[in-house]
């Protein structure tokens, strides 16, 4: 399915960096204003506050100032497309180097990792899956999540040196049969927790839906299906599947049968249910050029992972969105432990897509951003002599043209 003349989509996704930085001084600001006025008067007041500490900033010269209107727009056009002075952009420059924040030089003027806002996240929690040894009395987390969970929080560390240390919590995957119970979990609740109580949190879930019921709780959150249903292969609301030989303990709404998938790829599906091959199945939308123009292509691809060669290629899936309330939600998923760990790696050494906004104006946002996904791919060298996964993991790649957002 293609449509003719389609303009290129930005790739990638620009997000100024200023913006966000300004509209979370703003709100700090306001928020240590006097109470006794309206609402809209204390916002004001906070402008005002930024604009002061700005002049401060620039040893209170005239020229290096920035009226608080040109601020407040700056704030909330993301993209950047305000006018700026040379001397408004070298006072702006020296304001955030002054508080830490990096100068351009430093840091650049748009966000290059979607991990960005993540590392100024006022609570930072990776949930793990984990499996119950109940004759030991403790929880067992994989290495390969582990490690996964440590690039990335090297990452965030590189980021912001100063950013809040993280929380770990394991999620266990033998009671994910009974997710109700899920619902007593302070991590489970501050996912739902639409109010502005939750605003600056960030959760990253590590390893797919058959390993973590936290990520099949968050990518359900960000794709806005019920968790732990059967995938259908007929779904056209969600943008991927994963495809295992096991009967997962239980259903998830981001996993197909095998049965289901040989309507598709008969030899992909056989390789299942032989349990010789993990399988991703992935629509996503291609450009192709068609002369002075593109075309947009809806795209349709199985990828599937031998399972018993000792060299293979392994898939992966990262999916992230900004709330409207300000959390992020990040998921990183493989279709096995190596996978996982090589998609962390990706997003903690390449530039990728800065996050969309989720709203056209900052300070109005009443739905969601859209979902940024993309899929991975990565060589996997088993060694024979070891047993388990043990392996050498690739250096991880885009697996399909581009990042994808969702909806498309």
């Amino acid at each position: 399915m293609s449509d003719a003349l389609n303009p290129l989509p930005e790739n990638p996704h620009r997000v100024l960096r200023w913006s966000r930085l300004l509209r979370e001084m703003a709100a700090e600001m306001t928020s240590t204003t006097s109470r006794g006025g309206a609402r809209s008067k204390r916002k004001t007041q906070g402008w005002s506050k930024l604009v002061r500490a700005i002049e401060d900033a620039n040893m209170g010269s005239p020229q290096r100032s920035v009226d608080w209107r040109r601020l407040k727009e700056l704030a909330q056009n993301e993209d950047g497309e305000v006018r700026l002075s040379v001397n408004e952009m070298i006072a702006l420059d020296r304001f955030f180097t002054w508080h830490g924040r990096g100068s351009v030089a430093e840091k650049g003027l748009f966000e290059t990792s979607i991990l960005e806002p993540a590392a100024y996240s006022r609570q930072i929690l990776f949930l793990l899956g984990a499996s119950e040894d109940k004759d030991e009395r403790w929880n067992v987390v994989r290495r390969w999540d582990v490690q996964a969970m440590a690039e990335l929080q090297r990452a965030i560390g590189c980021i912001n040196p100063r950013a809040t240390p993280p929380d770990i919590k394991d999620v266990l995957r033998n009671e994910a049969n009974i997710h109700c119970d899920f619902e007593q979990e302070p991590w489970y609740r501050l996912i739902h927790d639409e109010s502005e109580n939750a605003n600056g949190a960030c959760l990253i879930a590590i390893g797919s839906p058959l390993a973590n019921p936290a990520a099949e709780i968050l990518l359900a959150k960000m794709f806005e299906v019920e968790p732990f249903c059967h995938g259908r292969m007929d779904s056209t609301s969600l943008p991927f599947h994963f495809v295992w030989p096991v009967r997962l303990p239980y259903p998830s709404s981001f996993a197909l049968l095998a049965a289901d998938l040989k309507r598709i790829d008969r030899n992909a599906a056989n390789a299942v249910l032989r349990d010789n091959a993990r399988v991703l199945k992935a629509n996503y939308i291609e450009y192709r050029k068609v002369g002075d123009g593109l075309e947009r292509h809806s795209m349709e691809s199985v990828f599937t992972t031998p399972w018993k060669k000792n060299s293979v290629i392994m898939y992966s899936v990262v999916a992230a969105q900004r709330r409207r309330n300000g959390q992020i939600l990040v998921v990183v998923a493989g279709v096995s432990g190596p996978g996982t760990s090589a998609a962390a790696s990706f997003l903690a050494h390449n530039i990728t897509h800065s996050l969309p906004e989720s709203g056209p104006q900052a300070e109005s946002k009443s739905e969601d951003a859209k979902v940024l996904w993309a899929v991975l791919k990565n060589q996997a060298d088993f060694r024979p002599e070891r047993r388990g996964d043990e392996c050498r993991v690739g250096t991880p790649t885009l697996a399909i043209p581009m990042w994808q957002e969702w909806p498309p």
